[in-house]
């Protein structure tokens, strides 16, 4: 069952941008309490776009697993992440 397993890394975030580009929505996304116009942004095909409804619902929890994340340092990260 998924709601019975440990969750790692849950991230509130509000959408606040959306493009859709042939099947596909990308959703630019603010964490709460940042000032960043974004702060990550999600790719999603359109069945699960619709699915999930984000046409209507804005404010999401989302969950970032340990093994997709990769810290990299300030130093070496582009300029625009800076």
């Amino acid at each position: 069952r998924l709601g019975a397993r440990r969750r790692d890394n849950l991230l509130v975030v509000t959408v606040v941008r959306e493009e859709m580009q042939a099947e596909m929505y990308t959703l630019y996304l603010r964490l709460d309490h940042s000032d960043a116009p974004a702060d990550l942004y999600l790719e999603l095909p359109g069945y699960v776009y619709h699915r999930l409804e984000l046409q209507t619902v804005k404010r999401l929890t989302i969950e970032l697993p340990r093994e997709a994340l990769h810290v990299i340092p300030r130093s070496a990260a582009p300029l625009s992440l800076r």
